[in-house]
């Protein structure tokens, strides 16, 4: 009874095991194969790793498939806090290297914001680095809430929802820009205009 249970953990852990990429099967795979050679009486090979060059989509796949049992919800905001946004972060920095409007090089405060949400996106649209801008954190705030958005030569729209007082106060000028726009950027800019955007 006990054998035939230690069976079944490790034809679970296993199959768990084989899901994962490389840098965590390295990660797990020395207390799995010692608990295996224990129970199975047998000298099992360690796999050989060549590379531990991740891809940052297959973590997020992989986070999916492993955390199955938690509301979407919460997995979603899981996956975008541990794997996602870091990576996209680093990414938008190494892009944009300053504020994508204003050129603030104060990166500690700049926020990585998805142009089509996160939430809208599939996993590679989530890492893409144009669907992305960095932005000081009032930009951030009101871009993510759909009150200003940006044309695809740049140009800032504003919505009529923000008071002129509003604006001044947070330092949005009508004559705004993105510092670069790319062809790559203009499908998810006017995504934001058509989905997101507040007028």
């Amino acid at each position: 009874m006990i054998r035939q249970f230690h069976f079944s953990y490790i034809n679970k852990a296993a199959n768990k095991y084989k899901k994962l990429n490389m840098k965590s099967q390295l990660k797990f795979a020395p207390d799995l194969l010692s608990y295996m050679r224990l129970e199975l009486e047998e000298d099992i090979p360690s796999p050989s790793y060549n590379s531990l060059i991740t891809d940052p989509i297959q973590d997020i796949e992989e986070f999916l498939v492993l955390h199955r049992e938690l509301p979407n919800t919460e997995r979603e905001s899981l996956v975008r806090s541990r794997i996602g946004q870091g990576q996209f972060r680093i990414d938008l920095i190494k892009y944009w290297q300053y504020c994508a409007v204003t050129g603030c090089k104060a990166t500690e405060i700049l926020k990585a914001s998805h142009i089509k949400p996160w939430c809208d996106s599939d996993n590679r649209e989530r890492l893409d680095i144009y669907n992305g801008l960095l932005l000081i954190p009032n930009l951030d705030s009101v871009f993510d809430k759909g009150l200003i958005s940006f044309h695809s030569d740049g140009r800032i729209i504003i919505s009529s929802l923000l008071s002129d007082s509003d604006r001044n106060r947070l330092n949005i000028y009508l004559d705004m820009r993105l510092r670069k726009v790319e062809e790559e950027h203009h499908r998810y800019l006017q995504y934001h205009r058509e989905k997101v955007f507040r007028s």
